[in-house]
Protein backbone atom coordinates (compact mmCIF):
# COMPACT_ATOMS: atom_id res chain seq x y z
CA UNK A 1 0.00 0.00 0.00
CA UNK A 2 1.57 2.96 -0.87
CA UNK A 3 1.82 6.66 1.17
CA UNK A 4 0.20 9.32 -0.52
CA UNK A 5 -0.71 12.68 0.15
CA UNK A 6 -3.22 14.95 -0.80
CA UNK A 7 -3.05 18.39 -0.34
CA UNK A 8 -3.16 21.91 -2.31
CA UNK A 9 -0.30 24.00 -0.37
CA UNK A 10 0.24 22.94 2.14
CA UNK A 11 2.83 20.20 1.23
CA UNK A 12 5.02 22.77 -0.06
CA UNK A 13 5.83 24.72 3.05
CA UNK A 14 6.78 23.38 6.59
CA UNK A 15 5.33 19.94 6.05
CA UNK A 16 7.20 16.63 6.75
CA UNK A 17 5.46 13.61 5.68
CA UNK A 18 8.61 11.26 5.41
CA UNK A 19 6.64 8.24 4.21
CA UNK A 20 5.16 9.55 1.35
CA UNK A 21 6.06 7.79 -1.40
CA UNK A 22 4.22 9.13 -4.14
CA UNK A 23 3.82 12.97 -4.92
CA UNK A 24 0.69 13.83 -7.43
CA UNK A 25 0.65 16.71 -9.71
CA UNK A 26 -3.01 17.64 -10.28
CA UNK A 27 -2.68 21.34 -10.76
CA UNK A 28 0.27 23.53 -12.74
CA UNK A 29 3.15 24.50 -10.49
CA UNK A 30 5.13 28.12 -12.23
CA UNK A 31 7.78 28.71 -8.90
CA UNK A 32 10.35 26.65 -9.51
CA UNK A 33 11.02 26.67 -5.65
CA UNK A 34 7.44 25.70 -4.59
CA UNK A 35 7.67 22.78 -7.28
CA UNK A 36 11.20 21.50 -6.04
CA UNK A 37 9.58 21.58 -2.28
CA UNK A 38 6.44 19.68 -3.40
CA UNK A 39 8.48 17.21 -5.10
CA UNK A 40 11.00 17.09 -2.35
CA UNK A 41 8.42 15.62 0.08
CA UNK A 42 8.98 12.53 -1.54
CA UNK A 43 12.42 12.51 -1.37
CA UNK A 44 12.30 12.25 2.55
CA UNK A 45 14.39 9.49 4.41
CA UNK A 46 12.35 7.45 6.73
CA UNK A 47 13.68 4.48 9.15
CA UNK A 48 12.02 1.20 8.02
CA UNK A 49 10.70 0.72 11.97
CA UNK A 50 9.47 4.68 11.55
CA UNK A 51 7.59 3.87 8.18
CA UNK A 52 6.31 0.65 10.12
CA UNK A 53 4.54 2.91 12.38
CA UNK A 54 2.24 4.28 9.45
CA UNK A 55 1.74 1.25 7.84
CA UNK A 56 1.93 -2.02 9.21
CA UNK A 57 2.82 -3.97 5.84
CA UNK A 58 5.38 -1.64 5.25
CA UNK A 59 9.19 -3.12 4.26
CA UNK A 60 11.05 -0.17 3.37
CA UNK A 61 11.04 3.35 1.55
CA UNK A 62 13.89 2.91 -1.09
CA UNK A 63 11.87 5.00 -3.83
CA UNK A 64 9.29 7.39 -4.67
CA UNK A 65 6.88 7.96 -7.56
CA UNK A 66 5.91 11.27 -9.24
CA UNK A 67 2.28 11.10 -10.40
CA UNK A 68 2.15 14.03 -13.03
CA UNK A 69 -1.25 14.34 -14.22
CA UNK A 70 -1.02 17.76 -15.86
CA UNK A 71 2.36 18.26 -17.09
CA UNK A 72 4.06 20.15 -14.51
CA UNK A 73 7.32 18.18 -14.98
CA UNK A 74 7.72 19.34 -18.27
CA UNK A 75 6.85 23.18 -18.25
CA UNK A 76 9.00 26.05 -17.33
CA UNK A 77 9.60 27.18 -14.15
CA UNK A 78 10.21 30.31 -12.46
CA UNK A 79 12.36 31.76 -9.87
CA UNK A 80 9.42 33.29 -7.63
CA UNK A 81 11.09 36.48 -6.79
CA UNK A 82 10.34 39.93 -7.17
CA UNK A 83 9.75 41.79 -10.84
CA UNK A 84 10.95 45.36 -8.90
CA UNK A 85 14.91 45.15 -9.00
CA UNK A 86 15.36 48.79 -9.12
CA UNK A 87 12.85 49.94 -6.36
CA UNK A 88 14.33 53.72 -5.61
CA UNK A 89 14.67 54.49 -9.71
CA UNK A 90 11.59 56.58 -10.62
CA UNK A 91 9.48 55.56 -13.38
CA UNK A 92 10.62 58.34 -15.86
CA UNK A 93 13.96 56.75 -15.39
CA UNK A 94 13.25 53.72 -15.99
CA UNK A 95 11.27 54.63 -19.17
CA UNK A 96 14.06 56.93 -20.20
CA UNK A 97 16.52 54.08 -20.28
CA UNK A 98 14.56 52.30 -22.21
CA UNK A 99 13.69 54.63 -25.18
CA UNK A 100 17.80 55.01 -25.04
CA UNK A 101 18.14 51.38 -26.05
CA UNK A 102 18.93 49.66 -22.29
CA UNK A 103 17.90 45.58 -22.25
CA UNK A 104 19.30 45.41 -18.73
CA UNK A 105 17.09 42.91 -17.11
CA UNK A 106 16.47 45.22 -13.88
CA UNK A 107 15.44 47.70 -15.53
CA UNK A 108 13.11 45.94 -17.78
CA UNK A 109 11.89 43.59 -15.04
CA UNK A 110 11.04 46.63 -12.49
CA UNK A 111 9.26 48.67 -15.77
CA UNK A 112 7.27 45.43 -16.23
CA UNK A 113 6.19 45.01 -12.60
CA UNK A 114 5.43 49.13 -12.26
CA UNK A 115 3.57 48.80 -15.43
CA UNK A 116 1.27 46.04 -14.72
CA UNK A 117 0.35 47.21 -11.31
CA UNK A 118 -0.45 50.84 -12.91
CA UNK A 119 -2.89 48.52 -15.44
CA UNK A 120 -5.11 48.02 -12.84
CA UNK A 121 -5.65 51.44 -11.77
CA UNK A 122 -6.05 53.10 -14.96
CA UNK A 123 -9.41 53.79 -16.48
CA UNK A 124 -10.25 52.94 -20.42
CA UNK A 125 -9.23 56.39 -20.75
CA UNK A 126 -5.75 56.48 -19.50
CA UNK A 127 -5.27 52.85 -20.69
CA UNK A 128 -5.60 54.69 -24.29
Amino acid sequence: MPRIAVTVDMIATGTDIKAVEVVMFLRAVKSRAFFEQMKGRGVRVIKPDDLQSVTPDAKVKDHFVIVDAVGVCEQDKTDSRPMERKPTVAFDKLMQAVAFGSTDEDVLTSLAGRLARMEHRMSAEDDQ
